[in-house]
C-alpha cells in the first residue's frame, strides 16, 4: 500500500513529463517487488510445509507489481496504455488491502 501511495502522489506533481513519470513507476514497481520477493523468499520453510504456502504469496507479489512496472514502461515507450497500468494498479492495491483487513479483523477472530 505504500508503494501505491507514493505513486499517486508522485503521479500528482505537476509539469512532470510522462517519461519521468514512467521512470518512477518502473523504478518503484521493481523495488517494492524485489523487496517483497526477497522478503518472502527469506522466510524459514519446514519440509512438512505445504508449497503453495510459498507459491501462493510470490505468485500475489508477481502479479501486484507487474502493473506498475509495465505502467512505467509503457510511459516510457509513449503506448501500450500508459496510465491505465498504474489505475489497474492502484485498484488492485485497494482489494488486497480490503481484503487482508477482512481477514485480520473477521476471519481471525472466528
Amino acid at each position: 500500500m505504500v508503494g501505491v501511495l507514493v505513486l499517486s502522489v508522485l503521479a500528482l506533481v505537476p509539469g512532470q513529463s510522462r517519461q519521468a513519470l514512467g521512470v518512477e513507476a518502473l523504478l518503484l514497481g521493481l523495488a517494492g517487488g524485489l523487496y517483497l520477493l526477497v522478503r518472502r523468499l527469506r522466510l524459514p520453510r519446514r519440509k512438512e510445509d505445504p508449497s503453495y504456502w510459498t507459491i501462493v504469496p510470490v505468485t500475489i507479489i508477481v502479479a501486484s507489481s507487474v502493473p506498475m512496472i509495465a505502467g512505467g514502461i509503457s510511459l516510457l515507450a509513449g503506448g501500450g496504455g500508459g496510465l491505465y497500468w498504474l489505475v489497474a494498479e492502484i485498484v488492485l492495491a485497494f482489494v488486497g488491502v480490503i481484503s487482508n483487513a477482512w481477514i485480520l479483523l473477521v476471519e481471525i477472530h472466528r
